[in-house]
């Protein structure tokens, strides 16, 4: 199979030069996620005769109705302000908070808080960035879905350290983010009810659907896909159908005060006849070394994947991700993912280059979520 992959890594693609990325010194992914903590909940049974049902929703937003289960004794805070609330993509809003008995100390409360996602995120990834952009420390996560994440973290308040059990939820573009909160030394006393609390909380509808507007692009009348707006899409020359080839690109603004852009992410869509493929797993091979080319080179596997969800008609081959590395800047970890699936007389090659997840975690998040966006949305038209 003879075919040349435009190749581009992570610069200016205006005027300027190279743009230093945003880098996480720590393994991420290793470090960062621990397990659950082994502690002992409360019978489920006790806990619903000693709780009280609620059946909320918030503003009158549908999207954010939701159940949940609370102490007896604990009472919900009127927000007279909450009439006029509306979601927002700025600011992690608070919609519903509830207090604890009043005690000695702090009280411990339940709030739930929500914001809007500007682009595809699952739950786990979007915690992750809270964690870090807000400071705090991780005790044990647990992901239950895409949409759904569990934590224990600890953060300090006005001179009180807080030991707080909470869950992530995202339904359509809104992420809801409702945590029970305790003073540290309080914990042991309430943390087998804050888990059963939080466990408990349950949104009435999850959205699993688009998070940014959408376009389409057509194959001739071979295939279409789908692709979110905030990237662009760079056509190839269209010189046979035998060969089809399509680019996307994350480009951002350095700043606002720069003409500078810098290319967060590139994505590729390849559509070759089944003429022009001799043997699948070989021209595979040969497709990732002609990338290995100039500035990149290739590594080892990070990752096969097994749960995509393509098109009834497409037969999946293989969608893996693999580490990249900038030959002339050997500090620059970055990753390649690639998705190679069939249906009718063709193969698609679906490619992504981004930073690696330690490298740019918010980059590496995004452009990976856009990755499965695209690869599970390819419709054959044949």
């Amino acid at each position: 199979m003879k075919y040349i992959l435009f190749l581009a890594l992570f610069v200016a693609v205006s005027v300027g030069g190279v743009s230093p990325q945003p880098a996480f010194a720590q393994k991420m992914l290793e470090d960062f996620l621990k397990p659950m903590p082994e502690i002992d909940l409360m019978d489920k049974e006790t806990f619903d005769k000693s709780s009280t049902l609620y059946k909320e929703t918030p503003a009158g937003d549908e999207a954010l109705s939701y159940e949940l289960r609370l102490p007896k004794k604990w009472t919900k805070q009127e927000n007279k302000a909450l009439a006029g609330f509306a979601v927002s993509n700025k600011l992690l809003g608070e919609v519903e908070r509830f207090y604890g008995p009043v005690r000695i100390g702090e009280r411990s409360y339940f709030s739930i808080k929500t914001v809007e996602l500007d682009y595809k995120l699952t739950a786990e990834q979007w915690l992750v960035l809270y964690m870090l952009e807000n400071g705090y420390t991780i005790e044990g996560i647990r992901t239950l879905s895409n949409n759904r994440v569990e934590v224990i973290y600890v953060f300090a308040e006005h001179n009180v350290t807080y030991i707080a059990s909470a869950v992530a939820q995202i339904t359509g573009s809104i992420v809801v983010f409702s945590q029970y909160v305790v003073p540290s030394d309080a914990w042991e006393e309430e943390k087998s009810v804050s888990l059963r609390v939080i466990e408990s909380f349950k949104l009435d509808t999850i959205d699993d659907g688009f998070v940014e507007p959408m376009t389409p692009y057509r194959f001739l009348d071979v295939a279409e896909l789908m692709y979110p707006n905030s990237w662009e899409l760079k056509a190839k020359p269209l010189r046979s159908a035998d060969k089809m080839s399509i680019s996307l690109l994350n480009v951002e603004a350095q700043n606002k005060y720069s003409s500078k852009r810098i290319l967060k992410g590139k994505m590729e869509a390849h559509l070759l006849t089944e003429y022009i493929v001799d043997d699948i797993d070989e021209d595979i091979d040969n497709f990732i070394q002609e990338m290995s080319v100039d500035q990149l080179r290739i590594q080892d596997t990070i990752e096969e994947f097994d749960d995509f969800t393509v098109d009834e008609n497409m037969e999946v081959v293989e969608i893996k991700a693999y580490e990249a590395i900038d030959k002339q800047h050997a500090v620059k970890a970055y990753e390649y993912w690639l998705a190679v699936m069939y249906s009718g007389e063709y193969y698609y090659f679906v490619t992504l280059l981004t930073p690696s997840r330690d490298e740019d975690y918010y980059s590496w998040a995004r452009n990976t979520q856009t990755f499965r966006v695209l690869v599970e949305n390819i419709q054959p038209l044949m």
